[in-house]
């Protein structure tokens, strides 16, 4: 959903690179109000949604670093952020140990606005000795809650953008479950899968052809990924139950920068 990862774009540049670039929430951009007032303010440190810019070329397995980005814009609603902007705080991130530019926002933006609103994030990005100009967004949302609406996420709880490193080899993940706004913890279980379309591994511990390989034993509400769980990219998704009845399932993907197969190109000869 693009409430937690934004439209990906795809620019083609010089030597064979591509690079592809989305916006990503630490946490779901969703705004939740009750009869106009807020649940859950994000004006509350604890509830700051941080955006991330994830730009990725072919010509490594990694993300590009701030160091070769330049003229970055941030928009709200087509607008351009400024420095000044009490509600939004220029700054980085750190997916693995690559960092990347980033906007916090402290404030209840979607206050007075009914409609979808947006966050778009340009930039100069320079790789293989060329400079490519690129553009992402994501969307914000206002949802009206009531006391029985439930929503569920996945959150990188040590927020390094749920990436394996040489330096931290555990990501470590935790399912979320809010019912009218306000996060639950009693009378929950919980069961991990990983996403597949092998057909060999979806039904090794299930016989649901669904796509998914049910991760045997991954019953809480936490699950510790290392290399050996995660092939360059994957996607892992939770069920979650209250009282023995499903409620919501969530979504997340983990990247393994140490892994040394991801494939890489490069175009020799004329490039025509």
């Amino acid at each position: 959903m693009d409430t937690v990862r934004g439209r990906r774009t795809i620019r083609v540049t010089k030597k064979g690179d591509t690079l592809s670039a989305s916006l990503i929430a630490n946490k779901p951009l969703v705004a939740k109000y009750q009869d106009n007032q807020v649940i859950g303010s994000w004006a509350d440190a604890a509830n700051n949604r941080i955006v991330y810019a994830q730009i990725l070329t072919s010509l490594s397995n990694t993300p590009v670093a701030t160091a070769s980005i330049s003229n970055i814009v941030w928009k709200f609603n087509g607008a351009v952020i400024s420095d000044s902007d009490a509600k939004f705080e220029k700054t980085v991130y750190n997916i693995g140990s690559i960092q990347v530019p980033a906007l916090k926002i402290k404030a209840d933006i979607m206050n007075g606005i009914t409609t979808t609103s947006s966050i778009e994030f340009s930039a100069d990005v320079y790789t293989g000795g060329y400079t490519t100009k690129i553009n992402c967004f994501i969307s914000v949302i206002r949802e009206n809650v009531s006391a029985n609406t439930y929503s569920a996420y996945i959150i990188d709880k040590d927020g390094r953008g749920a990436t394996i490193t040489s330096e931290f080899p555990t990501v470590n993940l935790e399912a979320v479950l809010e019912k009218g706004g306000v996060v639950l913890s009693a009378g929950l279980t919980y069961q991990w899968f990983r996403m597949t379309l092998d057909s060999v591994k979806d039904l090794a511990n299930d016989t649901l052809a669904d796509n998914r390989e049910t991760l045997v034993g991954k019953t809480s509400k936490t699950l510790s990924l290392t290399k050996k769980d995660v092939d360059t990219y994957d996607t892992f998704m939770v069920d979650i139950k209250e009282n023995g009845q499903f409620v919501k399932s969530a979504i997340i993907s983990v990247r393994d920068e140490t892994d040394t197969l991801d494939f890489q190109y490069n175009i020799t000869g004329s490039e025509g």
